[in-house]
């Protein structure tokens, strides 16, 4: 099972995995061994579990095949809580003893998300397979910038793979070069354009923190007649997988581009996990976990070089992180290599702030076991998954069709639209989530203009 921290990243690790796969189908001898694996003969599963893409189920279906599960944190980690998001009643404890008993649960990037990580560690010292023979229950934790935990970890430094395998040294040592820029708050946007646009090269990645931002600033990019793409965690499945199709975001996912030049706007969704690579990186500041992960799509395949831009104002009293930040960029003196990165660690005041992680104390999965209590009676899993921050800020989801204009027009009744979408219901790929004070925000925007503005 494998977790990823962004529901972006999951749909390009279910093609690796898909591809590896068929690779692997294509050697007779491993093709036989999957093959025997299966008591019912079936061929090795692959499923994808996140909130914009619905679960195909192959995975629970039939225990004795063996399956590849890739998924959110809490798409796995509620079915691990007996809470399964989107997932009935009658299918919680399923998949909760599928998952774990007799699996490998692997947290990609886990000091993104230490509630998770915790949980993970609390589950595995419960050793919920103890009483059943040949079966367990095991947790691999990665991350570059690993945190305080009493799980094992590999006593390995990348200086060994690099002496012996070339693909790896490359990368490595790729150089990478990072440049700060201080100027004015109200200037930051103005500078970004301008280091963006300025004798371009085949690839800029521009990371912006608003989503509303990063899709003006794209906007913007396009009316200059520039070939641009925009990657955001608040788009809906629809775009998110039409964004895999599109021409210009494919040329970030090559080792070379010589078809240039092309932009690709992002939010933080686009820091972690993506195999997606350019020349030059423009970012605001953040603290430096985050800018970390956003470095390493940067020359990510070592076959070039890279130049990365930090654009910021002067941090205030109450930023203290982001100036530690700073003040650990310089000493690292422009060269944000793979090599010089990992023998030149922030400190724990250069990063972001831990979220108060909440124990987990046995009654309460008995609680959550008992599937016949609806959720409104029972806590929520999501301090448990996520930390206590912010986890009462509401959301808020929303779908929107063509055929909307239609109904509203034809004055049909509620009953005769619930009929409709009994019918032709919504699916997962035309839901988009969010805060609900910037959908209220929007529709706001939305009412104020004109009734003939497209």
């Amino acid at each position: 099972v494998w977790v990823v921290n962004r529901r972006v990243v999951v749909d390009q690790v279910t093609a690796e995995v898909e591809q590896l796969l068929d690779r692997l189908g294509r050697i007779p001898e491993i093709s036989s061994l999957l093959a025997s694996a299966s008591l019912c003969n079936m061929p090795l599963r692959v499923s994808t579990l996140r909130g914009q893409r619905a679960d195909t189920g192959d995975w629970s279906r039939d225990p004795s095949t063996p399956s590849v599960v890739i998924g959110t944190v809490d798409m796995i980690g509620s079915r691990l809580l007996f809470r399964g998001y989107q997932a009935r009643p009658y299918y919680r404890p399923i998949h909760a003893g599928l998952l774990a008993i007799d699996s490998l649960i692997v947290n990609d990037e886990a000091h993104l998300s230490p509630a998770f990580a915790r949980l993970l560690e609390t589950l595995q010292a419960s050793k919920p397979a103890e009483h059943l023979p040949s079966k367990t229950f095991r947790t691999l934790l990665l991350s570059a910038t690993p945190a305080a935990n009493s799980l094992e970890s590999f006593d390995h430094s990348p200086e060994e793979d690099a002496a012996v395998n070339s693909h790896f040294r490359a990368v490595f040592v790729a150089p990478k070069k990072v440049a700060l820029h201080e100027t004015a708050r109200g200037a930051i946007e103005a500078m970004m354009w301008n280091l963006a646009t300025e004798t371009p090269p085949n690839r800029t990645v521009i990371f912006i923190e608003k989503p509303e931002d990063a899709a003006t600033f794209r906007s913007r990019l396009e009316a200059a007649g520039l070939r641009t793409a925009l990657l955001t965690g608040t788009m809906r499945g629809y775009e998110r997988d039409n964004l895999v199709l599109d021409d210009t975001f494919k040329r970030f996912l090559q080792k070379e581009c010589e078809d240039g030049p092309v932009w690709l706007v992002s939010t933080s969704a686009g820091e972690v996990g993506l195999n997606l690579t350019c020349e030059r990186m423009i970012t605001g500041l953040v603290e430096a976990d985050h800018l970390l992960q956003r470095f390493g799509r940067l020359n990510r395949f070592g076959s070039g070089t890279g130049e990365a831009h930090v654009v910021y104002a002067p941090p205030g009293p109450k930023e203290a992180r982001l100036a530690s930040t700073i003040d650990y960029l310089r000493k690292l003196k422009g060269d944000i290599s793979c090599k010089n990165i990992w023998n030149n660690r922030p400190s724990e005041e250069a990063q972001s702030e831990r979220p108060v992680l909440a124990r987990l104390e046995p009654w309460r999965i008995e609680c959550w076991a008992q599937t016949c209590n609806p959720d409104m009676y029972v806590a929520a899993v999501a301090p448990w998954l996520h930390g206590k921050q912010d986890v009462n800020a509401p959301e808020t989801e929303l779908a929107w069709r063509d055929e909307v204009e239609v109904l509203t027009r034809w004055g049909i009744s509620p009953a005769q639209i619930e009929q409709i979408l009994d019918r032709y219901p919504i699916s997962a790929a035309e839901i988009i989530r969010e805060p609900a004070t910037r959908v209220v925000e929007k529709l706001r925007r939305l009412a104020e203009l004109p009734a003939n503005d497209p």
